[in-house]
């Protein structure tokens, strides 16, 4: 399996994610049907560069999360510097909940 995506940029990304969205909406439900809607969902990517190639991603999970549970309330990190610390990011996903 090739995971290197770095040929992929954020204007065609649409492109290459789009003939995937229902497995990755089979997938996203599977880990959804674990989770308890009456509190908050975190959803966290530390390598999420500028952020454009995880948009697409975040809109499929929050569309997934909205039609279980309109209320529920949803935060998303998205960190990627070259002085993160990791421990301390965790830790503030971590708080959140």
């Amino acid at each position: 399996m090739n995971t290197d995506y770095s040929h992929v940029n954020s204007d065609n990304f649409d492109v290459f994610l789009s003939p995937h969205v229902g497995r990755l909406t089979e997938i996203f439900n599977k880990y959804l049907d674990g989770l308890d809607f009456k509190t908050k969902v975190n959803l966290a990517d530390f390598g999420a560069n500028d952020g454009k190639n995880i948009f697409p991603f975040l809109k499929i999970m929050i569309e997934l999360i909205r039609r279980r549970s309109a209320s529920c309330e949803i935060y998303v990190t998205l960190n990627d510097q070259p002085t993160n610390d990791f421990t301390a990011l965790v830790k503030n996903v971590e708080d959140k909940t």
